[in-house]
């Protein structure tokens, strides 16, 4: 889900319903974001990893996934269970050389367990 879902009351919702939530968390909910990445930064020799790279269209785009467990007492939001950091590198290409490069890091948090869904999989949703 887009960071527009990234409300307490959402995550209630969809485990209610017995479904799980992989949802961007963005700035709305600034509290959890940062958890996020501290979580993130001090688990780094313990984080599962993927990777894909795609070209095409004059660019080439590399995808790197990062995830981890977390528990709701250390984001403080319900239901979280596996914390993503996603890095997307964009590179144009024009007549072989390289025009502009891109740089995006995004983070996610998701109901289900880490052990789950491998990264490779978590990539693709």
């Amino acid at each position: 889900m887009d960071a527009l879902h990234a409300v307490k009351d959402t995550f209630e919702s969809v485990v209610a319903r017995e479904g799980d939530f992989l949802v961007c968390v963005k700035d709305n909910a600034s509290n959890l974001k940062k958890r996020l990445s501290k979580h993130l930064d001090r688990r780094k020799k313990k984080l599962l990893r993927a990777e894909t790279v795609e070209k095409g269209h004059g660019r080439v785009e590399r995808r790197a996934l990062e995830m981890t467990s977390v528990l709701p007492w250390q984001t403080q939001w319900p239901h979280t269970h596996t914390a993503c950091r996603v890095t997307r590198e964009r590179r144009q290409i024009r007549r072989g050389e390289s025009v502009s490069n891109s740089f995006e890091e995004v983070l996610y948090v998701a109901s289900f367990p880490v052990d789950r869904h491998t990264p490779e999989k978590v990539l693709e949703f």
